[in-house]
């Protein structure tokens, strides 16, 4: 089974940690550690990433330099801004992510079977 893969995105290299260490205490997580800026974008370019969190140190001008150059190359990517006091609902705000995220890229397989819907046999049972 496929880990899901996460990269922490911040400059408290403290929080980071903390985040990282929640995160891989599920056995089906994976995360690692970026700083703001060319760090993220050079390690969200050597890994497959699912998931970016990033901290609440990250202004908003990178924010929105890593959401356009991150969704430009995966966009069904999730991204969440994690504020100090959310870290303990860190947990719960992921996989309410990745169940949105699996419910609006699930695949959906619809069809109609009228081959004899005109073919004006007539079968009786007795």
């Amino acid at each position: 089974m496929n880990k899901t893969e996460m990269l922490v995105v911040g400059n408290n290299q403290s929080v980071v940690q903390t985040v990282i260490s929640k995160i891989n205490s599920n056995k089906e997580w994976n995360a690692g550690p970026a700083t703001a800026g060319e760090d993220a974008i050079e390690k969200f370019h050597q890994r497959n990433v699912d998931l970016v969190i990033l901290l609440s140190d990250i202004t908003e001008t990178e924010a929105k330099k890593m959401d356009i150059i991150f969704h430009h190359q995966s966009p069904h990517l999730i991204m969440i801004k994690l504020n100090d006091a959310d870290i303990g609902l860190l947990e719960d705000n992921i996989q309410t992510a990745l169940d949105k995220r699996e419910r609006e890229h699930k695949p959906a397989i619809s069809f109609v079977d009228d081959a004899l819907k005109n073919s004006g046999l007539n079968i009786m049972i007795q």
